[in-house]
């Protein structure tokens, strides 16, 4: 038994009788595949579209390179139908491949061995043999391409990330989890702003869910939330009601406000 079985397992009974996926180390992917939730997965989400806007050679590395990481393919066949799930395709120019953008034949390619040296020309070509060019039909190959979007926000990397068998819970228990009291032992938790502040720092945002409060991870809006009384006993709707101007919606510019 393994965290990361458990959560592979998790994922696999999600698709097959279409749960929503939860959290864990293991992700869905385009195609009803199951990757390695990569720490360049993570990142890629916005803190509430703090950053600047993703450009096309990171949209490469976060979706095409970061799966073909996770599950390596053997054959050009199965490389381009990878990169046409997320409607992108191969060409080779001057001995070197070229990740292009379907969607916008004019758009300026990414180099492929600029994402490392195992994916230069002469060591794919070794690995799967002479060159097959992408197929006419590659788009009708797969299902729903995705697309670049130019115009999306991508976030700023987190200070620390969160280990790749490490839950949101385990996280936020070893930052806001261990800072909230030392601050309540100072006296420096007057009201629910500086709450929101310690969250900020760490990425994680709070709000209430069923009348609890719950912490929510401002990087990845996929990971289900948390109880706050499990991060820490007090953190609960009723001892944030008796601070300083009670209970306080989390600003809007809160990842502005405070730097993760």
């Amino acid at each position: 038994w393994s965290q990361e079985k458990l959560s592979r397992a998790c994922r696999e009974l999600e698709l097959k009788h279409g749960f929503a996926p939860d959290n864990g180390c293991w992700v869905h992917a385009p195609g009803n595949r199951i990757v390695r939730k990569t720490a360049v997965e993570r990142d890629r989400q916005n803190a509430w579209t703090r950053g600047k806007k993703q450009t096309f050679r990171e949209y490469v590395a976060q979706t095409a390179v970061a799966g073909l990481r996770s599950e390596p393919v053997h054959d050009w066949l199965s490389l381009h139908r990878r990169l046409a799930e997320d409607g992108l395709y191969l060409s080779q120019m001057d001995g070197k491949f070229l990740v292009m953008d379907g969607w916008d034949r004019n758009r300026e390619g990414v180099q492929l061995d600029s994402f490392g040296p195992s994916w230069c020309a002469e060591k794919l070509m070794k690995k799967m043999g002479d060159y097959t060019p992408v197929p006419k039909d590659i788009f009708s190959q797969v299902e729903a391409p995705g697309r670049y979007n130019p115009d999306f926000i991508a976030a700023d990397v987190r200070p620390e990330k969160i280990a790749e068998t490490e839950s949101l819970q385990q996280y936020a228990c070893r930052h806001p989890g261990e800072r909230l009291p030392e601050m309540a032992r100072e006296g420096r938790l007057e009201n629910c702003q500086a709450i929101h502040r310690t969250l900020a720092e760490a990425g994680l945002w709070m709000r209430v869910q069923h009348g609890h409060l719950v912490i929510c991870d401002g990087y990845d809006h996929n990971q289900t939330p948390v109880r706050a009384d499990s991060v820490w006993s007090l953190l609960t709707l009723d001892n944030v009601n008796q601070l300083d101007g009670g209970w306080q919606p989390v600003p809007t510019d809160i990842f502005r406000q405070v730097t993760p």
